[in-house]
């Protein structure tokens, strides 16, 4: 693991559409934020600002995702592709650590703040992103299984549509 006064933690709150990052160092002082889309442009520039912000302060990065499985899936495999290391955050412990906050309420910044917060006190406890064969065809035929779901329950509120239809009755008796 690397020394923790040498890292810029970086804490991604995830969203569908977009993400938002903080980059602090180990006092919790932020030193970079950005908000950016959830796609390979959006990535390319949230690493450009941790790497300007980390070669500035001559830091290493350490990403920390409250989600990586659903929402963040693509963007902790782009980061683990390109050989960062990446940090899963339960968000229990994120929101643990806010209700304990002077200021607990939310919002996407100060999420992405607590991350890096839980990234800094519990860094050798959380479990790292890891792409391995098996992990990627898991996580693939997952996806496929939860698509086939979600086509089998638009075919059949299109055929509960249908059925209140006379002329579908008329077809349906034809067979």
């Amino acid at each position: 693991m690397q020394n923790k006064i040498s890292t810029l933690f970086v804490g991604i709150d995830i969203h569908k559409e977009t993400h938002t990052l903080v980059g602090t160092n180990i006092v919790c002082e932020p030193m970079c934020q950005l908000t950016f889309d959830n796609n390979q442009e959006g990535f390319n520039q949230a690493l450009r600002q941790v790497y300007k912000t980390a070669k500035a302060q001559n830091l290493k990065p350490l990403f920390g995702l409250e989600d990586s499985g659903g929402n963040g899936l693509a963007l902790a495999r782009f980061l683990a592709n390109r050989n960062e290391l990446v940090k899963t955050v339960n968000p229990v412990l994120v929101d643990r650590n806010r209700q304990y906050s002077t200021h607990p309420e939310k919002s996407d910044p100060r999420d992405a703040l607590g991350i890096a917060e839980v990234l800094i006190k519990k860094t050798s406890q959380l479990p790292t992103f890891i792409l391995t064969h098996e992990s990627e065809f898991a996580k693939d035929l997952t996806f496929l299984v939860k698509e086939r779901e979600n086509l089998v329950c638009e075919q059949t509120k299109l055929k509960n549509k249908l059925v209140k239809y006379p002329f579908f009755k008329q077809l349906v008796s034809l067979r």
